[in-house]
């Protein structure tokens, strides 16, 4: 504060006397407690608020990795009758040709890897913001990783309900982020 051009103005009284500078003293230590203070109660706020949006974005991951699951049969229905449109006699069809087919299929699909990186990203932020004492570095890279992973499951989707939560998920690591810029 002290280099900022009339912050604090001096009129060359030259000394300050002991009383004076007693006074200064106890005046700043009672600013400087006031603001950790204030820093303090605005960390566990947002600390608060930190928490809530993870618990939300827990269950939309839930929810994504369950409904990709889900799908798989789903597809491999879609497909048999797909291809019995376009086959007129779909006894030609080779069956282990299709299962074949499906399975790169479904492994195209498959976001188990990328839930589970999220999980794993998702702890160690609990963890990194419950025992950093300056974590908002850490916490913002780890935010980075979540958004790339939700990004993987966005381009897997291949599904409108899935697509949605993705986008939900990011909106919500985007307000994390914003908060995150809060945190030294």
């Amino acid at each position: 504060l002290m280099k900022f051009p009339e912050v604090l103005e001096t009129d060359g009284l030259g000394d300050v006397d002991d009383a004076e500078w007693t006074l200064t003293q106890q005046a700043l230590a009672k600013a400087l407690e006031g603001t950790a203070k204030m820093r303090s109660k605005e960390g566990m706020e947002l600390k608060k608020d930190l928490v809530s949006r993870l618990k939300f974005i827990e269950k939309k991951v839930a929810e994504i990795d369950h409904q990709a699951a889900a799908r798989v049969p789903d597809e491999k229905e879609r497909m048999k009758k797909r291809l019995a449109e376009l086959l007129d006699d779909i006894s030609s069809l080779d069956e282990k040709r299709l299962e074949l087919e499906l399975a790169l299929y479904a492994d195209r699909l498959d976001m188990t890897e990328e839930c589970v990186r999220f999980r794993s990203h998702m702890t160690f932020f609990r963890k990194t913001m419950e025992g950093e004492e300056s974590p908002g570095r850490k916490l913002n890279f780890l935010v980075q990783e979540m958004n790339r992973e939700v990004n993987t499951m966005g381009s897997k989707a291949n599904d409108a309900v899935i697509a949605q939560n993705v986008v939900v998920v990011k909106e919500e690591l985007e307000k994390i982020r914003e908060q995150l810029q809060n945190i030294e």
